[in-house]
């Protein structure tokens, strides 16, 4: 504890002071913040000394003279750094208010706007620190600063704001070329490049962005159970609730049967592709664009966007709706390693890859639409990721008048939290409304699930930011085979797997429970097998699919089968179940394809 070492505060101050000046950059940097730390929580106090100590030493000039003549030193480089360090440990140690020496530091930080780039990254770093933690009441901040320092201040965040902007744009650029050059991806060494320039976006966009607007969503509850109650919908049989692992959900306020209706919604407050369409200017962006026209779910997510930054009729909705989901699109670089084994990787990837290549392409379309002004200022990856999410966890299908199937956001509904069962949403196309019925009895006070449709597990980590805890029936394993390139009967292996539509390169699906195996898999592998002579002959005796299985009784053939194995014993081991530590949607991911595999292992290993 620093405070029962008082006895060794000026010891301690040396010591950082010293560090301050090291020639290690890393050191500096944290002998940086461990100053303002120090100052912040009053173990040392900032003094006039310190202040006039790093002013000197940040105006060290970075040349020399060496042989008569100028040259860079790095020496002189590293002392004013440690100065302009120092004056950044001072701005940082008081983040909601402003003492005297706070302004003066900021005032000399400004004068090195021309610095290289060493220093320039850490006074960049602190200013926008330092407009983060005072940005909420600048309005009181401002009052201590001089007009002549405010308009100095002000200039700052101009030139930085126009630097800013220019490396969103060159980012942005980037990024979309390399995701239209990228087709397939396969492993994470070709997602790389993308992630790395995507996170130059995010970064950036960061700095621009005021503040991070994160909601309370239980402050919001009664004003939108008000606006639901206003709008006509039907709640006297469940109520939002908070439960344990889930977050909210539904819960029944009565003893409810299978099958009876908890809870109507009218369409006059869903968001349908039908809304979008009636809403002008948006309406005529869609019309205009085909991406926008032909992706449903992508006009979606802009819309809701769009009326999150208006006076709109859904606010009390939109108020509700998550700050933060679990989608792979929040995934950061580690949980993208711990799926390295995982079959979903590649999907996991794409699309990641497809919304960055949509974001890009918005970005673009958005920039000339003054009618959209509100919508495009606000406009970045992380509100589109956002959106994205929002539609992906909650969308559901209706009919519209016509009896054509569309895209909505139903409120309230979307409370409900998954269990396997039955679909019991039903739109009533007459009364022009939702109609939620029960899967099963329900107690007073449970929590009531709703079925969210047939998807294996690494779908609903794609689209729903979760996987099931319970069995999935319908989960699968993407097994990926492939004939080597440098195989001699290459040729002729690919002629007779195109016979039976199979690919050289393909994907065959095991099933959870694998009481049959897909006769192609076997196919694949016997060919696999072959050397140019039994291929040759198989070739000329155009069998069909059956036929080839039939005679070569592939079920029962030994090769083919350790073949099967072997490979599906090198897939259980690279998932590496010790590894799994973390209790989380990965690790149930991880664990689900773990057991498919256990399960077709188990079922090759016994008798024919």
């Amino acid at each position: 504890n620093l405070f029962n070492a008082r006895p060794y505060a000026k010891q301690l101050r040396q010591l950082v002071f010293k560090c301050l000046f090291d020639e290690q950059f890393e050191v500096r940097t944290v002998a940086s913040v461990t100053l303002s730390g120090f100052y912040q929580c009053g173990y040392i106090q900032v003094n006039n000394d310190d202040l006039k100590h790093f002013r000197i030493m940040s105006k060290t000039s970075y040349f020399t003279k060496v042989d008569g003549k100028k040259v860079t030193s790095a020496e002189n480089i590293v002392k004013r750094h440690g100065g302009v360090l120092g004056l950044c440990a001072i701005v940082l140690s008081s983040p909601y208010d402003i003492p005297t020496h706070v302004p003066e530091a900021l005032m000399l930080l400004c004068e090195h706007s021309h610095d290289p780039d060493l220093i320039q990254k850490s006074i960049k770093k602190a200013l926008s620190e330092f407009r983060r933690t005072h940005y909420d009441s600048w309005h009181e901040h401002r009052e201590k600063f001089t007009e002549d320092q405010l308009v100095i201040l002000a200039d700052m965040d101009k030139k930085k704001k126009r630097q800013l902007l220019q490396n969103r744009e060159d980012f942005i650029a980037q990024l979309y070329q390399e995701c239209r050059s990228i087709k397939e991806i396969n492993k994470w060494s070709q997602f790389e490049p993308i992630y790395e320039k995507l996170q130059k976006v995010i970064d950036v966009e960061k700095e621009l962005s005021k503040s991070n607007p994160i909601w309370n969503r239980e402050e919001k509850l009664n004003d939108f159970i008000e606006w639901l109650h206003t709008n006509g919908v039907d709640t006297s049989n469940s109520e939002i609730g908070s439960f344990e692992n889930y977050g909210f959900g539904l819960k029944a306020t009565k003893a409810l049967t299978s099958d009876e209706c908890f809870l109507t919604v009218p369409l006059s407050i869903i968001i349908t592709t039908d809304t979008i369409m009636s809403s002008q200017p948006f309406a005529s962006l869609i019309s205009n664009d085909q991406l926008l026209h032909s992706m449903p779910n992508v006009a979606l997510a802009l819309f809701l966007l769009h009326e999150r930054y208006q006076s709109s009729k859904w606010k009390p909705y939109i108020d509700v709706l998550p700050t933060h989901f679990n989608t792979p699109l929040y995934f950061d670089s580690n949980q993208l390693n711990r799926l390295k084994s995982s079959t979903a990787l590649c999907d996991i990837l794409l699309h990641i890859q497809r919304i960055a290549r949509q974001y890009c392409y918005l970005h673009n379309l958005l920039k000339g639409e003054v009618s959209l002004a509100k919508l495009s200022e606000n406009f970045s990856y992380d509100t589109y990721r956002w959106a994205v999410s929002v539609v992906s966890t909650r969308q559901n299908n209706i009919l519209n008048n016509n009896g054509v199937a569309q895209l909505a956001l139903i409120p309230v509904m979307d409370f409900l939290n998954h269990q396997f069962g039955r679909e019991c949403i039903h739109y009533d196309l007459n009364l022009k409304q939702i109609e939620c019925k029960t899967m099963n009895d329900i107690n007073k006070n449970e929590q009531i699930f709703m079925f969210y449709g047939k998807r294996t597990n690494a779908e609903y980590l794609i689209h729903n930011g979760f996987v099931p805890e319970q069995p999935n029936p319908n989960d699968t394993y993407l097994l990926k085979l492939a004939l080597p390139k440098t195989d001699k009967a290459f040729e002729e292996k690919r002629q007779l797997l195109e016979r039976y539509g199979i690919e050289t390169s393909d994907k065959f699906l095991l099933f959870v429970d694998n009481e049959l195996f897909n006769p192609a898999i076997f196919i694949f592998i016997k060919i696999f097998l072959m050397n140019l002579d039994d291929v040759s002959n198989t070739l000329s005796k155009n069998m069909t699919m059956d036929e080839f299985f039939n005679i070569y009784t592939l079920d029962q053939d030994n090769d083919v089968r350790t073949f099967l194995k072997t490979r599906i014993q090198l897939l259980i081991r690279s998932l590496n179940l010790t590894c799994l530590t973390n209790n989380d949607f990965i690790d149930y991911l991880l664990m689900s394809e773990h057991n498919i595999l256990a399960s077709a292992l188990k079922k090759l290993e016994l008798p024919f």
